[in-house]
C-alpha cells in the first residue's frame, strides 16, 4: 500500500486491487465525522475479505460495474446504484471487467456493535455471575497477546473496579499505587459505557479504558496505557511534590521514575484505542455466546427432566393398570350377579337395598371400565354420589356431604376417572374417625377466569403444622414420599400434571382438629395432546 500525504493527513490509498482518493477523512478521535472518499475498483481487482469491526460503510456507484459482497451476498454496484455495509459485517469486492469501476466511499466510525437481541434485556449481568464463561486462563491469553501487538500494559478489572488479570505496570506506576493504595485509572468509574474512554492522572501518564458490555450492563472493563505522551508540566510537577512530601522519597528519585514510564505518541495510542474497542466487542460477543450456550444446556435438562418424569407417570399408569386386569375377575359375571341381586331384592320389596346394589355396580363398572380414561366431570361426580350413598348407608350419622356447581358448563370439562374419589375417601377413613364430631364433606366445581377450580373440603381430624409442610413438599416435588394418606393425593397430582401439564396446581390446607382443604386447578382447555392413558405413543 502506498500513501500520500497533505498537510500531514492521509489524502490517497493506493493498493493492488485500486486506489482511494480522500475528500474529507474520519475523525480519528472519535466518531464526530464521516469519511468522504472516491474509490476506484481496478479491472480484475479483488478486495480480499476482510470484517468491518468499528465501521459502516456507503457505496454509490459512478461510473462502471463491480462485485460487492456483504455477509456473503453478491451484490452489483454500478451507476446510480449502492452497497450498505453495516458494522460487523465482512467485506469483499472485485471487478470481473474489463473497465475500472469507480464509486463513492462513506465510512463512518462505530463506537460498538449492537451485539444483544431483546431477549437478554433486562438481565442484571456481573462478573460474578459470568466468571465462569471467561475464565482467568482466557484473559491471561488475551492480555498476553494484546500487549505483544500494542507493547502497552493491559488490566482486566470486573465493573466495580476489581483488578481480575494485572499487566506488568511501570514502576512508577507500582510505587504510585503502593503509596495511594490504588491505581487512579482502575479506581475511576466512567459514566459512558458506550465505548473507549480516555483517561489521564495526576502524574501525566495516559490510558484508555473500554467496557464489556452485554444487555446495558458492565461486565468488565479492559484498560491499556500507563505510558506518557509528553514532558511534565507544572501541574505534573506540584503532584510530584505531594507525593514526594507524603511517601518520604527524593523529588528526583520521583521524577527519575516518572521519566523512565515509556513515551509514545498519541497516534500510536489512538491505535490501540481502536484494537481495544475490538476486543472489547469480541469479549461481549464471547460472554454472549456463552450465556446462550448455559440457557442452551439448562433448556435440555429441564427438557429431560420433564421426559423422566414423564417416564415415570407412564410407567406408574401402566402398572396400575396391570394391576387392574389381574384384580378383575370376570367382570361381566360380576356386574350380571349384582343386577340380579338388585332385581331380587325389589321384588322382595328391598327398595334400599336394591339402590345399594347399584350404586355399587355403577361404581364398580367406573372403575372398571373408566380407570385410565378422560371422563366428563359430570361423570366424576355422578361416580362420587354413588361412592357417597354407599359410605352414608354403612355409616348413616356419621357425615354429611353436598355438591357445588358453579356452572352447568362446568360438568362438561375433561378430567382424568378416580381423580375425587382418593380426596373424598381421605377424609371419610382417615379424618372423620379421629374428630369426634359428625364430619361433613363440601365438593364444589367453579370457573375462574380462564380455569377450572376444583375442591374438595372437610371437618374433619385436619393435620399438624409438621405433616403439612411434608404433604406440601411432596406434591411439589421436592420431599420423599411419606407412607400414609398423602398416598392417594400424590397418585391425583401426578396424573392432573400428565394432563394438565405444568401450569395446573394441586395446593393443599390443614388445621390439627379443624379440617382440611384440597384444591385443585388447571387452565380450562383440552388436556395435553388430547390423550387419553391408555394411548400408544
Amino acid at each position: 500500500m502506498r500513501v500520500g500525504l497533505d498537510s500531514g493527513r492521509i489524502m490517497g490509498q493506493e493498493f493492488e486491487w485500486g486506489q482511494i482518493e480522500w475528500l474529507q477523512l474520519c475523525d480519528t478521535e472519535g466518531p464526530s465525522s464521516i469519511g468522504l472518499g472516491s474509490c476506484t475498483l481496478y479491472p480484475n481487482g479483488h478486495d480480499e475479505p476482510h470484517h468491518h469491526y468499528n465501521e459502516e460503510q456507503v457505496l454509490y456507484g459512478l461510473s462502471g460495474s463491480c462485485i460487492q459482497v456483504v455477509n456473503g451476498k453478491a451484490l452489483t454496484l454500478g451507476p446510480g446504484l449502492w452497497v450498505h455495509v453495516p458494522p460487523g459485517s465482512t467485506h469483499e469486492m472485485y471487478n470481473p471487467f474489463a473497465t475500472p469501476c469507480r464509486f463513492l466511499l462513506f465510512t463512518s466510525p462505530v463506537l460498538r456493535v449492537d451485539l444483544f437481541d431483546e431477549r437478554f434485556s433486562g438481565r442484571t449481568s456481573s462478573w460474578n455471575k459470568n466468571r465462569t464463561l471467561l475464565d482467568r486462563s482466557n484473559l491471561d491469553e488475551i492480555q498476553e497477546k494484546f500487549t505483544t501487538v500494542t507493547g502497552l500494559s493491559v488490566t482486566f478489572t470486573d465493573a466495580s473496579g476489581e483488578v481480575l488479570v494485572q499487566g506488568n505496570l511501570p514502576e512508577f506506576c507500582q510505587f504510585c499505587s503502593l503509596c495511594s493504595g490504588r491505581c487512579e485509572f482502575i479506581s475511576r468509574v466512567e459514566a459512558d459505557i458506550s465505548g473507549v474512554s480516555w483517561l489521564q492522572c495526576r502524574y501525566g501518564l495516559v490510558a484508555v479504558k473500554a467496557p464489556v458490555v452485554v444487555s446495558g450492563f458492565t461486565i468488565f472493563c479492559v484498560l491499556c496505557g500507563y505510558v506518557s505522551l509528553g514532558p511534565a508540566d507544572a501541574s505534573v510537577l506540584a503532584a510530584i511534590d505531594d507525593l514526594a512530601a507524603a511517601s518520604r522519597v527524593p523529588q528526583e528519585k520521583l521524577l527519575s521514575l516518572l521519566s523512565s514510564v515509556r513515551r509514545v505518541s498519541k497516534n500510536r495510542l489512538i491505535t490501540a484505542a481502536e484494537l481495544l474497542r475490538v476486543t472489547a466487542d469480541t469479549l461481549a460477543r464471547t460472554v454472549l455466546m456463552a450465556e446462550r450456550e448455559m440457557e442452551l444446556q439448562e433448556f435440555r435438562a429441564s427438557l429431560l427432566k420433564e421426559q423422566r418424569q414423564r417416564a415415570e407417570t407412564e410407567a406408574e399408569l401402566e402398572r396400575a393398570k396391570l394391576q387392574l386386569i389381574e384384580a378383575q375377575v370376570n367382570p361381566h359375571f360380576l356386574f350380571n350377579t349384582l343386577n340380579t341381586i338388585a332385581q331380587t331384592a325389589v321384588l322382595e320389596g328391598s327398595i334400599e337395598t336394591s339402590r345399594l346394589v347399584y350404586a355399587l355396580s355403577d361404581l364398580l363398572r367406573f372403575s372398571l371400565r373408566k380407570v385410565g380414561k378422560l371422563v366428563t366431570l359430570g361423570e366424576e361426580l355422578e361416580n362420587i354420589r354413588n361412592y357417597l350413598y354407599i359410605q352414608k348407608q354403612r355409616f348413616p350419622d356419621y357425615f354429611s356431604y353436598e355438591i357445588e356447581v358453579g356452572q352447568e358448563e362446568v360438568l362438561a370439562v375433561s378430567v382424568p376417572a378416580l381423580m375425587l374419589q382418593p380426596l373424598v375417601e381421605n377424609a371419610i377413613i382417615h379424618g372423620f374417625p379421629v374428630s369426634g364430631r359428625k364430619g361433613h364433606i363440601k365438593i364444589a366445581a367453579k370457573t375462574c377466569r380462564s380455569r377450572i377450580v376444583v375442591s374438595v373440603v372437610d371437618n374433619g381430624a385436619g393435620m399438624s403444622a409438621q405433616r403439612l409442610a411434608e404433604v406440601r413438599s411432596q406434591i411439589h416435588g421436592s420431599g420423599s414420599a411419606i407412607p400414609g394418606p398423602s398416598h392417594g393425593l400424590l397418585a391425583v397430582v401426578k396424573r392432573l400434571r400428565y394432563y394438565f401439564g405444568a401450569s395446573s396446581r394441586v395446593e393443599i390446607d390443614s388445621v390439627e382438629g379443624c379440617g382440611t382443604s384440597v384444591t385443585l386447578c388447571w387452565e380450562l382447555n383440552l388436556p395435553r395432546e388430547d390423550r387419553q392413558e391408555g394411548d400408544s405413543q
